[in-house]
């Protein structure tokens, strides 16, 4: 099984769509995936960033497909125009990585409940559909990875995250690549 799953990482076309790409885990995973062989569709809010990353990382690997797009993962709709411009684009996908996301280093309770809604569409939201979207695409035959980084620091009851998470089964993890 180990195999298997090893060998699935080399088969072609290598597809990777990767939210929150223009900074931060998401850059360092756009610019590993790119220097692994793989296409890029590359998403962030930051118009002007996504752009110089997306130019540089295709100046650079000339021989992939490097896309970015602008979008708001936040807004109500946007895996599923996500989803759409992936389709209508031919970028299939084989690698998903939701990268994208908000935080505040604010007591919940001084938080809008305009603000919670945001966190959630952004965090819960467009993270689940676009699981769904792409992974029915990805099921045959296929792995469907998700590396779902919760980077809020959000304090919940003067609690962080991984204080309410201390004990319980699930744990936080974050990949080491040199």
């Amino acid at each position: 099984m180990k195999q298997e799953f090893k060998d699935y990482w080399r088969k072609e076309p290598k597809n990777a769509l990767v939210t929150g790409a223009s900074s931060g885990m998401g850059l360092c995973y756009a610019e590993k995936l790119a220097e692994e062989g793989y296409n890029l569709l590359l998403i962030s809010i930051d118009g002007k960033t996504m752009a110089d990353v997306a130019e540089r990382l295709q100046k650079h690997y000339q021989n992939q497909r490097i896309e970015y797009l602008v979008k708001d993962l936040a807004e109500e709709n946007a895996a599923e125009d996500l989803y759409e411009y992936a389709c209508q684009s031919g970028f299939s996908v084989n690698l998903l990585i939701n990268n994208a996301g908000i935080f505040t280093f604010k007591d919940v309770l001084d938080i809008s409940l305009k603000k919670i809604e945001t966190f959630i569409g952004l965090h819960v939201s467009t993270v689940t559909k676009l699981c769904r979207l792409f992974g029915e695409q990805m099921a045959k035959p296929s792995v469907l990875l998700i590396a779902a980084v919760y980077r809020s620091s959000l304090k919940l009851s003067r609690h962080t995250l991984p204080q309410l998470l201390a004990g319980s089964a699930v744990s936080l993890t974050a990949p080491r690549w040199k």
